[in-house]
């Protein structure tokens, strides 16, 4: 299970829950040295996220949910994974309204 670690960043109950769902550990705790591959380490966007980093997250956000509606577009898709295309989609566009809302708030 992938790891996320959020130090001291502090996040509402609603985001955890989605990332637990997500197949996520989420623990409040910095990150060790040497994480191991696939885990990830979030920080308070006020505290250094810059804006490269959130255009090259709102790229592949995008490239992620273009091939998604592709994917879903099809008819013969095995039985089940239609359900799991559409939280894809759900959450990735969650990701990109989040960030878009921090570039409103921040601009």
């Amino acid at each position: 299970m992938v790891k996320i670690y959020l130090g001291r960043l502090e996040i509402a109950d609603e985001w955890r829950a989605a990332l637990a769902a997500a197949g996520y550990e989420v623990l409040a705790e910095d990150p060790p040295d040497d994480p191991a591959v696939g885990d990830l380490a979030l920080i308070n966007a006020r505290e250094g996220v810059t804006s490269p980093v959130r255009h090259d997250v709102l790229n592949a956000m995008t490239t992620v949910l273009g091939f998604t509606e592709l994917l879903q577009r099809r008819m013969d898709l095995p039985e089940g994974v239609g359900p799991k295309l559409e939280r894809i989609r759900e959450y990735g566009t969650r990701v990109k309204d989040l960030i878009r809302r921090h570039e409103n708030d921040r601009g």
